[in-house]
């Protein structure tokens, strides 16, 4: 999966957004993730 996101995903997204706003979004995507990873293991 993660291959299919750095192989795929970011070159297309790359070709219709400027890469700062790829950037940002990948980064918070991750960020996300990992709060909601945190909040369901606390639970």
């Amino acid at each position: 999966m993660i291959w299919m996101i750095f192989a795929e995903l970011i070159p297309d997204a790359n070709k219709h957004a400027s890469g700062a706003a790829v950037g940002t979004s990948v980064t918070l995507s991750f960020a996300a993730l990992l709060a909601f990873q945190q909040f369901i293991l606390q639970s």
